[in-house]
Protein backbone atom coordinates (compact mmCIF):
# COMPACT_ATOMS: atom_id res chain seq x y z
CA UNK A 1 0.00 0.00 0.00
CA UNK A 2 1.18 3.51 -0.78
CA UNK A 3 2.52 5.54 2.11
CA UNK A 4 1.65 9.23 2.27
CA UNK A 5 3.04 12.40 3.83
CA UNK A 6 0.42 15.12 4.15
CA UNK A 7 1.81 18.64 4.02
CA UNK A 8 0.72 21.22 6.59
CA UNK A 9 -1.70 22.83 4.15
CA UNK A 10 -3.75 19.66 3.74
CA UNK A 11 -7.04 19.73 5.62
CA UNK A 12 -7.07 17.44 8.66
CA UNK A 13 -10.30 15.90 7.35
CA UNK A 14 -8.32 14.56 4.39
CA UNK A 15 -5.74 12.94 6.64
CA UNK A 16 -8.52 11.37 8.75
CA UNK A 17 -10.20 10.13 5.56
CA UNK A 18 -6.96 8.53 4.32
CA UNK A 19 -6.39 6.80 7.65
CA UNK A 20 -10.00 5.61 7.83
CA UNK A 21 -9.51 4.09 4.38
CA UNK A 22 -6.55 2.11 5.77
CA UNK A 23 -3.70 4.21 4.36
CA UNK A 24 -0.44 4.96 6.17
CA UNK A 25 -0.64 8.76 6.27
CA UNK A 26 1.76 10.92 8.26
CA UNK A 27 0.57 14.49 8.85
CA UNK A 28 3.32 17.09 9.09
CA UNK A 29 1.20 19.01 11.63
CA UNK A 30 1.44 16.06 14.02
CA UNK A 31 5.23 15.81 13.91
CA UNK A 32 8.30 17.77 14.95
CA UNK A 33 8.64 18.81 11.29
CA UNK A 34 5.80 21.31 11.61
CA UNK A 35 6.89 24.66 10.24
CA UNK A 36 9.92 23.43 8.30
CA UNK A 37 10.68 24.62 4.78
CA UNK A 38 9.26 23.07 1.64
CA UNK A 39 12.78 21.83 0.82
CA UNK A 40 12.87 19.85 4.08
CA UNK A 41 9.37 18.43 3.47
CA UNK A 42 10.43 17.42 -0.05
CA UNK A 43 13.57 15.70 1.25
CA UNK A 44 11.70 14.01 4.10
CA UNK A 45 9.07 12.54 1.77
CA UNK A 46 11.80 11.21 -0.51
CA UNK A 47 13.80 9.72 2.37
CA UNK A 48 10.69 8.03 3.77
CA UNK A 49 9.51 6.81 0.35
CA UNK A 50 6.17 8.58 0.81
CA UNK A 51 3.93 10.23 -1.76
CA UNK A 52 3.53 13.87 -0.79
CA UNK A 53 -0.04 15.15 -0.51
CA UNK A 54 -0.31 18.92 -0.66
CA UNK A 55 -2.47 21.87 -1.67
CA UNK A 56 0.65 23.90 -2.56
CA UNK A 57 0.96 24.36 -6.33
CA UNK A 58 4.65 25.13 -5.81
CA UNK A 59 5.26 21.42 -5.29
CA UNK A 60 3.60 20.73 -8.64
CA UNK A 61 5.98 23.16 -10.31
CA UNK A 62 8.89 21.53 -8.47
CA UNK A 63 7.77 18.13 -9.76
CA UNK A 64 7.80 19.35 -13.35
CA UNK A 65 11.22 20.98 -12.94
CA UNK A 66 12.95 18.07 -11.21
CA UNK A 67 14.65 15.29 -13.20
CA UNK A 68 13.38 11.71 -13.01
CA UNK A 69 13.05 9.76 -10.89
CA UNK A 70 10.62 12.11 -9.27
CA UNK A 71 8.86 12.16 -5.94
CA UNK A 72 5.19 11.19 -6.22
CA UNK A 73 2.87 14.10 -5.45
CA UNK A 74 -0.87 14.38 -5.04
CA UNK A 75 -2.01 17.96 -5.49
CA UNK A 76 -5.42 18.50 -3.90
CA UNK A 77 -7.49 21.27 -5.47
CA UNK A 78 -10.64 22.57 -3.80
CA UNK A 79 -11.93 24.31 -0.74
CA UNK A 80 -12.95 22.71 2.55
CA UNK A 81 -16.65 22.38 1.66
CA UNK A 82 -15.69 20.43 -1.49
CA UNK A 83 -13.63 17.81 0.34
CA UNK A 84 -16.25 15.00 0.38
CA UNK A 85 -16.43 15.16 -3.43
CA UNK A 86 -12.64 15.49 -3.68
CA UNK A 87 -12.23 12.43 -1.44
CA UNK A 88 -14.55 10.41 -3.69
CA UNK A 89 -12.47 11.39 -6.71
CA UNK A 90 -9.25 10.62 -4.83
CA UNK A 91 -10.60 7.18 -3.95
CA UNK A 92 -11.31 6.55 -7.64
CA UNK A 93 -7.81 7.72 -8.59
CA UNK A 94 -6.11 5.58 -5.93
CA UNK A 95 -8.06 2.55 -7.17
CA UNK A 96 -7.18 3.24 -10.81
CA UNK A 97 -3.53 4.32 -10.60
CA UNK A 98 -1.04 1.55 -9.71
CA UNK A 99 1.09 2.28 -6.63
CA UNK A 100 4.34 2.08 -8.61
CA UNK A 101 3.06 4.75 -11.02
CA UNK A 102 1.77 6.95 -8.20
CA UNK A 103 5.17 6.78 -6.47
CA UNK A 104 6.73 8.92 -9.21
CA UNK A 105 3.80 10.80 -10.76
CA UNK A 106 1.94 14.04 -10.22
CA UNK A 107 -1.73 13.40 -9.54
CA UNK A 108 -3.94 16.49 -9.49
CA UNK A 109 -7.29 15.82 -7.81
CA UNK A 110 -10.36 18.01 -7.62
CA UNK A 111 -14.05 17.28 -7.22
CA UNK A 112 -15.21 15.08 -10.07
CA UNK A 113 -11.92 14.72 -11.95
CA UNK A 114 -8.26 13.91 -11.70
CA UNK A 115 -5.33 14.05 -14.07
CA UNK A 116 -2.07 12.18 -13.95
CA UNK A 117 1.33 13.36 -15.14
CA UNK A 118 3.97 10.68 -15.21
CA UNK A 119 7.70 11.14 -14.83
Amino acid sequence: MTRFLADEDVYAITVRWLRAAGHDALFVCETAHRGVTDDRIWDWAQQEGRVLITRDKGFGRRFVASPPPRLGIILIRGEFQEMPAVHMTLADALAAVPADVLASALLVVQAGRYRLRRS
